[in-house]
């Protein structure tokens, strides 16, 4: 700060040298909307907060939440906003959480002009402070006592207290200067005619429940009441009243205390800038009266264009008028300058006859009664039959000669008519509508417990038509039904206590079925001091939709039962797509208990198949997802190789189509499909069995050919030869060879096990290789001779020995000689070849015939 003297000083340092100084009192300035600008060193000391950490916060900070809640700030400074000053006399809040008790004043910064409210400015001193956890000692009570009432004594305010019983038991010296006397023992009906309590007219008295401090031993919250205090010297004073009621721990109420704002000085200063103001209106009235007149006329003819208003005078005496402007000729389709209508005229020509009456009816208020100038009725244009509606306004007046003429105002209000009626008929369209649908409304009147309901709403409750305007909501409760009235009372007094909307679902007597469900829902609407004001809503009728749904719950229990006790598995899916439509999964909704039996997954609803078979093959997926895309229903036989079972499926769509859904039907046939393949594999084996059999049988009927050649020659050798005994001998070794050949083949053909098998047991033994490929000749040469084949053989010189079947290889050996006998042309040449591999361990016989040869 500057250190010269204070005479030398601008006025507004010296101003702030002040504030920063009078540290005893704290100076808090506002902006019009109570946002800190300054803060002093006296509001720092007083309420802890430094000016850095107070400026740019809102008013509320300082005040007690009790204060905050009920909007206390708001109201302080609406009140100076309105007098000029308001009176701050209460608890403020410091910042280590404490209180101190402050008496100080708020007072309105205005600019130059003396009107524009610029911001506010609150001074004031501490009167009595509590820490925020207050452990003073009993013995203490008594001087803070003391204190507290000295302090109450010292500020501006009137204070009055009262203890439980209404009697006054303090009485500051404010509050004695505004009544003119002492506080009295007397009763609260006494106190307005004792005191002189007057409403803010000065001369009805307050009523007991009007008072003040009656109101805040109640309970009530007094907050800026206006009350007109005549005192004992006839005095008046205009006060502004603020009440509590004071409450112990437990909320019991100990009494009451008012605080009294005597505003006589502001209003008499506002009254008397009123006065002024109301001079100087005057004075510039009377200089700018011509001028203003003018305006006033051009800004009437502009309001009346705008709003397609004429402007009409008509002499009433003479039957003669004016038209002000051009709307008026477009009203009745004439050209502007043409004669204007008279009143005989327009009842003649333009009026309907059946508003005539009507018109005169007008006509007349106006002239006996000098009533305002109205009618509304129907018009014909000139030229054409189209009918219009007109509104015309007026107000009668009689000049200095005592003529009566009327001033006014005529528009076309034709499309207003048709609005009016399109808005009618929706109107009745709409309780055709809500009738028709069995819908009711209502508004309960809270505080006047009155409700007001239409015509469907008293039909569903029964309530007489003649019986709804003075229901109360104990006449429609009366018709719900016993069991449902707690959860409806439950409800109302729960939408009262939350401010959410109101829901209820509830039955209503019905004098013909019983009863009728009803659905309700309603909004309570609360009033300016959080108070609830009414409860409106509808109701609709849902009695058919609850006989639907109790309907569709039986079907539904039907449902489930008969799901659940088929032997088919069942299940409802949904198929899950990606971004691109294409189906990647598929989710069990619903399922039954053949499901988990047959398919092994446990607790399968609500969730997909490849979290409970993550490896499932892609083609249940892709073809549940056809028949749930194309809405086509699938019958198919297919094996899961994951789960291990065939299934014999029937896949059909259900629900909406975006909603993929699909119903399966599955039986596991694996057991079915496992006979079926044990019966293909045995008819294959039958088929087997026969085919080599047939095989077997083919190959042993030529095998019993090679040996009977032999025979029938050896028997025409004996025949021929007689009884040569040494020729015998070697035909009878040829025979008895021939015949043990028939005999094995014999006990083949009847050995079955072997047929069936197609296997023949091998009989091996040592048999010489030259002595084999001689008996297979030997059995051939009949049919080699016949032929006139020469037959050459070429065999090992030295004894080459095999283990082998004998019986075996002669057949074989049979069979390629029989064939190169057959297929060799008539004279031909057959040369059969036996020899040891070159290793050693094998033999080799080879048959060639001059025959045209098998191709390699």
């Amino acid at each position: 700060m500057p250190s010269l003297p204070l005479h030398q000083l601008s006025s507004d340092q010296r101003y702030r040298l002040l504030a920063h100084n009078a540290v005893e009192f704290g100076m808090i300035m506002f902006d019009s909307e109570g946002v800190i600008l300054e803060w002093s060193h006296g509001a720092e000391r007083l309420l802890g907060w430094s000016a850095q950490e107070a400026i740019g916060q809102p008013a509320h900070m300082i005040f007690t939440p009790e204060d905050r809640a009920s909007d206390a700030p708001g109201t302080e400074l609406g009140t100076a906003r309105k007098l000029g000053r308001c009176s701050d006399v209460r608890w403020h809040l410091r910042k280590d959480g404490g209180t101190v008790f402050c008496d100080g004043t708020v007072n309105t910064i205005l600019a130059d002009d003396g009107k524009t409210v610029l911001g506010f400015c609150k001074v004031m001193r501490e009167g009595y402070a509590a820490t925020k956890e207050d452990a003073a000692p009993h013995r203490a009570r008594t001087g803070e006592r003391s204190f507290l009432g000295a302090v109450l004594e010292s500020v501006e305010n009137g204070i009055v207290a009262c203890d439980p019983d209404g009697k006054l038991t303090f009485f500051n010296a404010a509050a004695r200067a505004i009544h003119g006397q002492e506080e009295q023992p007397l009763l609260s009906e006494q106190w307005a005619a004792h005191y002189r309590l007057y409403r803010s007219d000065g001369t009805t008295l307050l009523a007991e429940n009007e008072l003040p401090l009656y109101r805040a031993l109640r309970g009530e919250r007094v907050d800026s009441a206006r009350v007109t205090v005549l005192s004992a010297g006839g005095k008046r004073h205009d006060v502004e009243v603020t009440g509590r009621s004071m409450r112990d721990a437990e909320g019991q109420i100990l009494g009451a205390v008012i605080s009294m704002n005597d505003v006589s000085a502001v209003h008499a200063a506002s009254a008397a800038r009123d006065e002024t103001l109301l001079e100087q209106g005057k004075r510039i009235a009377a200089e700018a009266s011509e001028d203003r007149e003018r305006k006033t006329q051009a800004q009437l003819h502009l309001a009346a264009e705008a709003a397609g208003l004429g402007i009409w005078t008509w002499d009433v005496t003479h039957d003669t008028g004016t038209w002000e402007n051009e709307r008026m000729y477009e009203i009745f389709n004439m050209a502007p300058g043409s004669p204007i209508l008279t009143a005989a005229g327009l009842i003649a020509d333009h009026l309907h006859p059946d508003d005539a009456a009507a018109f005169g009816q007008a006509t007349d208020d106006a002239i006996r009664h000098g009533r305002r100038f109205q009618f509304t009725g129907r018009f014909y244009p000139r030229p054409g039959p189209d009918l219009r509606w007109l509104e015309l306004s007026g107000m009668p007046q009689t000049d200095g000669a005592g003529q009566l003429r009327i001033i006014g105002t005529a528009a076309d209000i034709t499309e207003r008519k048709r609005n009016e009626e399109a808005l009618r008929e929706a109107r009745i369209r709409l309780e055709a509508t809500l009738s028709a649908g069995e819908v009711g409304s209502w508004i309960w009147d809270i505080r006047n417990n009155h409700l007001m309901a239409d015509r469907n709403l008293a039909k569903l409750f029964g309530v007489p038509e003649g019986a709804t305007a003075d229901a109360t909501l104990e006449r429609y409760i009366a018709s719900i039904h016993p069991d449902d009235l707690d959860e409806v009372t439950r409800q109302i007094d729960l939408s009262v206590a939350t401010r959410r909307p109101y829901r209820a679902t509830y039955r209503v007597t019905d004098s013909v079925n019983g009863y009728r469900w009803i659905s309700a829902r309603g909004r309570v609407d609360f009033d300016a001091d959080g108070a609830p004001a009414m409860l409106a809503g509808v109701i609709i009728d849902i009695t058919q939709q609850k006989e639907a749904e109790d309907q569709l719950r039986a079907t539904q229990e039907r449902y489930s039962k008969l799901i659940s006790s088929i032997d088919e598995a069942f299940g409802i899916v949904q198929v899950l797509v990606d971004a691109e439509g294409k189906p990647y999964d598929y989710r069990f909704e619903e399922v039954n208990a053949a499901m988990q039996k047959q398919s092994g997954l446990v607790d399968a609803a609500g969730k997909t198949i490849r979290e409970m078979v993550p490896d499932i093959e892609p083609k249940w997926i892709e073809r549940y997802g056809r028949v749930a895309v194309e809405r086509e229903a699938m019958r198919f036989v297919e094996h899961s190789a994951a789960m291990g079972y065939w299934w014999d499926v029937y896949a059909m769509p259900i629900g909406a189509p975006d909603e993929l859904r699909i119903g399966i039907l599955f039986t596991d046939v694996t057991a079915r499909r496992q006979a079926e393949e044990d019966l293909r594999q045995l008819a294959a084996d039958l088929s087997e069995a026969n085919r080599r059999k047939t095989e077997f049988l083919a190959t042993l009927a030529h095998e019993l050919r090679n040996p009977l050649a032999p025979l029938r020659t050896g028997l025409d050798l004996m025949r021929r030869t007689g009884p040569d005994a040494a020729a015998s001998g070697k035909i009878h070794e040829m025979m008895d060879r021939q015949l043990r050949q028939m005999v094995h083949l014999i006990d083949d053909l009847m050995d079955v096990s072997r047929i069936n098998s197609g296997k023949i047991v091998l009989q091996k033994e040592s048999i010489d290789l030259a002595q084999a490929i001689r008996n297979a000749v030997e059995t051939t040469m009949p049919a080699a001779q016949a032929a006139r084949h020469r037959l050459d053989m070429t065999l090992p010189q030295q004894e080459l020995m095999l283990h082998a079947d004998p019986t075996r290889l002669a057949q074989i050996l049979g069979n390629l000689l029989t064939n190169a006998v057959k297929y060799t042309p008539h004279g031909g040449r057959i040369c059969v070849t036996a020899k040891a591999s070159a290793e050693g361990d094998m033999a080799v016989i080879e048959v060639r015939d001059s025959g045209m040869g098998i191709p390699p």
